[in-house]
């Protein structure tokens, strides 16, 4: 029995019954039919280039008879003008085996009027979608979803879609930005659970930019739905090793000291792939707390708020948030490379304990003490033991001690947390915010030129560069690498590559030296013109 191979589909057995040509007229098609509805049933003449109609579609993602379907776009853009870069196309995240669908919105007097349109791959042609009364074009905004009965027949009319259709096309009623309306596309739809990546990356943003050679790694501890945001946003990736997800417990182990009933979300890491050094911080978050008076179905509620974060973000307040959601710095530490693969092997039940509370009790160090000498990648302290393990603290003077809290890192400048409201609000209905400690004395030191790394010791010494680190007399260059005195960090396996571009230490030149080699090396530049000149001098003779 032979066993099956992966093999790729014969396009001469399977030939494509439509053309490249034919998904542009799909698009193109759709989009006029959309424009007929709308006049025939409201009254409405769609509009070329309206801001506010809106074009969803599975189209770029889903695929046609083995055809990408992107070409659809320019269809759509042809009739009616709608570009990704204006936010009025919007292809939403689907499966390649998916239906290609198209939904128009158009946001308008409070009402989100759609309609759904599908592609019959059995007829191949364009189906639109009716409730039972034969209406195409439906109210899907705020309104419908607060009625039961009205929500249950509208929902139908866009089913499988209904959830990616409404919560995308109602949310752009807020006029979110461009970047959230990418998150929304990638994640599918939009939800509470999602909002919070918005916030927590811009925090990111802010706080802990990327530098030169610097990447993003996040290992998530509270896992919902905001894990798709940060992903797209800080651009994370699981196959790439930049993103891990340890799906901790909502309980004491992940509760937040610095935010009132907020929790530990996760923990970024600004890594530097050149100094193979970086920064492990804990960030947290608080759920903000709505008043949800009148808001009679779930979906109206999720609608609210949903508006309620995208308003937040803006500066505004709904009048619905009773208390604002609040993201925070609960810890930053410098780590080490083996740090960071004692954090990246961590499990759920690890033996070892929690990782968050690895993290705070990491000692405190800046990145100087990370590259010098006694602090590099792998050191230990005197008892030999790996530097803030658990039940293993290390011997830095800086470690908190027994019973002691590790300082918390406040964020600096405005935060979403600290915006103020359109209205006061009353110090009974806000979530009171714990002092922040200060923050820690983290310095952003550069790192030293890589030519100098490289052990161009001598140069340095004639350009009168300071040297990495003093050289200890009688210690030769391996073995200060096996005792680990080494004056900048070596990356595990690139000792032997970097002896190639290190240059043998010799004393600088004295200045007696120094005047006797300029000396001779002007009577040489005399006595080679003096030649030439007597030699020029014989042949015109």
């Amino acid at each position: 029995q032979t066993k099956p191979r992966a093999v790729m589909a014969d396009p001469s057995v399977m030939p494509s019954p439509l053309t490249p040509g034919d998904i542009r007229d799909i698009g193109k098609q759709a989009a006029q039919l959309a424009v007929q509805l709308f006049r025939e049933e409201l009254g409405i003449r769609l509009e070329r280039d309206d801001p506010n109609l809106l074009a969803l579609t599975s189209a770029g993602f889903a695929r046609l008879f083995r055809l990408p379907t992107s070409l659809a776009w320019d269809g759509i853009h042809e009739v009616l003008g709608s570009r990704l870069t204006r936010r009025t196309l919007l292809p939403v995240h689907s499966s390649i085996m998916g239906t290609l669908w198209f939904s128009f919105a158009l946001l308008r007097d409070g009402k989100t009027y759609a309609v759904y349109i599908r592609y019959d791959t059995g007829t191949r042609s364009l189906v639109v979608s009716r409730t039972g009364s034969g209406n195409a074009v439906v109210d899907i905004g705020p309104e419908t979803l607060n009625n039961n009965s009205r929500l249950r027949e509208v929902s139908g009319v866009f089913s499988p879609h209904f959830s990616s259709i409404q919560t995308i096309a109602n949310a752009m009623r807020y006029n979110p930005p461009f970047e959230m309306v990418l998150s929304y596309l990638f994640h599918n739809h939009v939800c509470p659970g999602v909002s919070p990546s918005w916030l927590l990356a811009d925090l990111v943003y802010r706080e802990f930019p990327l530098g030169e050679n610097e990447k993003y790694i996040y290992v998530t501890t509270v896992n919902y739905c905001k894990e798709d945001g940060l992903i797209y946003l800080l651009n994370l990736s699981s196959g790439a090793g930049t993103y891990y997800n340890l799906r901790l417990l909502q309980d004491d182990s992940t509760r937040s000291s610095l935010i009132e009933n907020g929790r530990m979300e996760g923990i970024l890491i600004k890594w530097n792939e050149e100094l193979q050094v970086g920064q492990a911080v804990i960030l947290s978050f608080a759920w903000p707390v709505w008043d949800n008076t009148g808001l009679t179905t779930d979906a109206a509620r999720r609608e609210a708020a949903i508006g309620g974060f995208i308003m937040w973000y803006n500066g505004l307040r709904s009048p619905r948030m009773v208390a604002a959601p609040q993201v925070g710095v609960e810890t930053a530490k410098w780590i080490t490379q083996d740090e960071l693969r004692a954090i990246l092997s961590w499990s759920p039940d690890d033996p070892r304990g929690n990782v968050l509370s690895f993290v705070l009790g990491l000692p405190h160090r800046e990145l100087s003490d990370l590259l010098s000498p006694s602090g590099g990648e792998g050191s230990t302290g005197p008892s030999g033991q790996d530097p803030g393990l658990p039940e293993q603290p290390g011997s830095s003077d800086t470690e908190p001690s027994e019973g002691e809290t590790a300082p918390s890192i406040p964020e600096s400048g405005e935060s979403p947390a600290e915006r103020p409201p359109l209205e006061p609000v009353s110090s009974e209905e806000r979530t009171p915010v714990p002092e922040q400690g200060a923050r820690e004395n983290v310095p952003t030191a550069s790192p030293r030129p890589s030519w100098l790394r490289r052990g161009f010791a001598p140069v340095a010494s004639l350009l009168n560069v300071p040297s990495a680190a003093p050289e200890s007399p009688g210690v030769d260059q391996d073995e200060r690498e096996e005792s680990g005195d080494m004056p900048y960090p070596v990356p595990e396996g690139e000792a032997d590559k970097m002896r190639a571009y290190e240059v043998e230490e010799e004393e600088a030149p004295s200045g007696i030296g120094m005047a006797f080699l300029v000396l001779v090396g002007v009577a040489a530049f005399v006595l080679v013109g003096l030649g030439g000149y007597l030699l020029a001098g014989k042949r015109r003779l």
